[in-house]
């Protein structure tokens, strides 16, 4: 289980959680032991060591945390929108007087003449 997580830190705490598993133990605790994962997601686990429920608590757990990852995105796009408009519209901007100045030099230098 642990190879399949990138994260170094998760992964320790998973070898911690299945070497107790291994020995007779429960997931809740050394899960809670280690300070990685979040109060809830311990509570829950637990519950469902205690219910006999623990996929029908690990599905619900996914599901809830695949929601808040898509709050997250769609806060962070809510965010970044604004900051890229205006960004294209200093390119823009910018764009326009640079070939504005040049034509209203050439008109004006035409008409003195």
């Amino acid at each position: 289980m642990e190879r399949v997580v990138t994260n170094a830190v998760i992964a320790r705490a998973l070898t911690t959680a299945r070497i107790n598993l291994t020995q007779g133990g429960g997931l809740a605790g050394p899960l809670n032991d280690t300070g990685v994962f979040p109060p809830m997601v311990t509570q829950m686990v637990a519950v469902g060591e205690e219910t006999g429920e623990l996929p029908g608590m690990l599905t619900e757990l996914a599901d809830f945390y695949e929601k808040e990852a898509g709050y997250a995105m769609e806060s962070l796009t809510a965010l970044i929108e604004p900051a890229i408009i205006v960004v294209m519209g200093i390119v823009v901007g910018f764009i326009v007087i640079s070939v504005a100045i040049p034509m209203l030099d050439i008109s004006s230098g035409a008409t003195l003449k």
